[in-house]
């Protein structure tokens, strides 16, 4: 029979040497005249695979850092400039409104965005 003293003097002693993962760090974009101008910034969000509670906004460049076993990383278009509200012409929706188009964005990343993105309006300037 083999014992553990006996596998320690045949292989040595066992360190785990755990693999460094950065953690998502949080951040919050600052939109540029240029990017009013567009109309919208693209977020960048991970979600917690596991627990969606933990959710935060990262830096689109620290994306590709994301582990992605343990986080779901998504990106949004989010409007910044144009008409709060729809706007219906002739009973035809010309435009959903920045808030009802943000709103509705979250709304389709699921559990725990509804968390992180609270205000549709968020960096919103009006036309």
């Amino acid at each position: 029979m083999i014992t553990n003293d006996n596998i320690t003097a045949e292989y040595g002693s066992f360190r785990f040497v755990p693999i460094a993962k950065s953690l998502p760090q949080k951040y919050k974009p600052a939109p540029i005249k240029t990017d009013y101008d567009v109309g919208y910034i693209n977020r960048t969000a991970v979600i917690r695979r596991n627990d969606p509670t933990i959710a935060r906004e990262i830096d689109p460049a620290f994306s590709g850092n994301v582990d992605g076993s343990m986080y779901q990383t998504y990106t949004i278009v989010w409007r910044i400039s144009g008409k709060r509200d729809r706007t219906v012409i002739n009973g035809i929706i010309e435009d959903f409104g920045v808030a009802e188009m943000n709103a509705d964005a979250v709304k389709k990343l699921g559990d725990g965005a509804d968390r992180l993105f609270t205000n549709p309006l968020e960096f919103w300037r009006g036309c």
